[in-house]
């Protein structure tokens, strides 16, 4: 069965979505057999992941999407293969109303499979991959709850600002509570696997307050390995990696924040290699 991640952040803007789609990246290269499954309405995961394989042609009006696979419960459908080791489920501008879905299917929005539906979903398929990288939105709703559900690991995204900290707080007890409902079903919880601190400048007295507070309130889950500021991180909005092209040392300088990153949390996490899964050899 693949390893479950998801990135989050009850707050917009801060860096999960990068996060999403370099970590899966990293570990494609690394070997790994990915899963991306976007679920944020921005979509920004898809396009970035898409345009990195050359692979924009594929997307259309006519493209399943993540909507499409909830609705038609059946995630194979909307599976969007772009290399031999990566896969997406792609998001659209259609993504919303899973709520109503599950509540005319469900009956009552208390009902105990109303976060685990796509739990369901993704068991169906998660044979086929090493990793399932879960991409959500940026709010404590029905989505993030389900990805949530359906993961072994939730990894909070921190830039250093008050109201990201804020955000990551409530997203670590949004997990750490559906968490223990999952315990008292019996089944296996996802773990709240620690905090990654992004964008973080040397310059600005705030900013180092605001890291120094990270790290106050999140002990050892603060990931060593901090995210600094580049502007080749910035530009990934626009102009994702090419894989076609050598690498420059932009591009190589930024990944490698992001290898080092990878290789702390596959050892803080306790990954099983075990299981046949290659092992976490960097890239670099």
């Amino acid at each position: 069965m693949a390893i479950k991640m998801v990135f989050g952040n009850q707050k917009g803007g801060v860096g999960k979505s990068t996060c999403s789609y370099l970590f899966t990246l990293l570990l494609s290269l690394r070997g790994h057999k990915v899963l991306l499954i976007d679920m944020d309405k921005q979509a920004n995961s898809t396009h970035w992941l898409i345009n990195t394989f050359d692979k924009l042609h594929l997307l259309n009006e006519n493209t399943p999407t993540i909507q499409d696979a909830i609705v038609n419960q059946d995630f194979r459908s909307a599976i969007l293969p772009l290399s031999e080791n990566v896969d997406i489920i792609p998001n659209g501008k259609d993504l919303d109303g899973i709520d109503i879905f599950l509540y005319k299917m469900l009956g009552d929005e208390n009902h105990p499979a109303f976060n685990f539906y796509l739990r369901k979903l993704v068991s169906e398929v998660e044979g086929d991959y090493d990793f399932v990288i879960w991409d959500t939105p940026p709010t404590q709703n029905t989505y993030t709850k389900n990805a949530l559900a359906a993961s072994d690991y939730a990894i909070g995204v921190v830039k250093c600002e008050t109201s990201s900290l804020n955000g990551a707080k409530d997203f670590q007890d949004t997990t750490n509570t559906l968490g223990s409902i999952m315990d008292a079903m019996k089944l296996k919880p996802v773990q709240f696997a620690g905090v990654i601190i992004y964008l973080f400048s040397s310059q600005g007295t705030l900013r180092k307050e605001v890291v120094e507070d990270i790290k106050q309130e999140f002990g050892e889950l603060a990931y060593d390995n901090i995210i600094k500021a580049r502007d080749r991180i910035e530009r990934y909005t626009k102009t994702p990696i090419d894989l076609n092209t050598k690498l420059d040392h932009h591009d190589k300088n930024a990944l490698k924040m992001y290898d080092d990153l990878l290789n702390e949390i596959i050892e803080k996490v306790g990954i099983d290699y075990a299981k046949g899964q290659p092992e976490p050899n960097s890239i670099f």
